[in-house]
């Protein structure tokens, strides 16, 4: 009789299920963790200004806490990251299918495709 293996449980678990669903989900390039902003500059091999192009707003959920600039000292370090991070990012929609499609021809065909 062959042994079979089994999963840790727990937390730990739960991680691995989910990495092993991206790898799935996503291919050899994850573009799960690419925002359009990364995407351009992959696609482009630099930055890009985006000005006029996207817009910021507020992300009234997040919690500065729960990133590494979490335990920054006084008031005025913690307010002034979670300016520069706890955003939304609002993109112009003609400017997001431009985006893709750069990535899709400059990215993931010299990677081996992500289709």
């Amino acid at each position: 009789m062959a042994a079979v293996a089994t999963q840790p449980a727990g937390p730990e678990a739960e991680i691995q299920q989910k990495i092993m669903m991206m790898k799935q989900d996503c291919g050899p390039v994850d573009p799960c963790v690419h925002d359009p902003q990364r995407r351009a500059a992959l696609s482009n091999a630099g930055p890009i200004d985006h000005v006029g192009y996207v817009s910021l707003a507020n992300n009234p959920d997040f919690d500065l806490k729960k990133t590494v600039f979490g335990n920054l000292p006084g008031p005025i370090a913690p307010a002034f990251m979670k300016t520069k991070i706890g955003n939304i990012q609002y993109w112009q929609e003609k400017r997001l299918k431009a985006i893709e499609t750069a990535y899709r021809e400059n990215v993931e065909e010299k990677e081996g495709g992500n289709e």
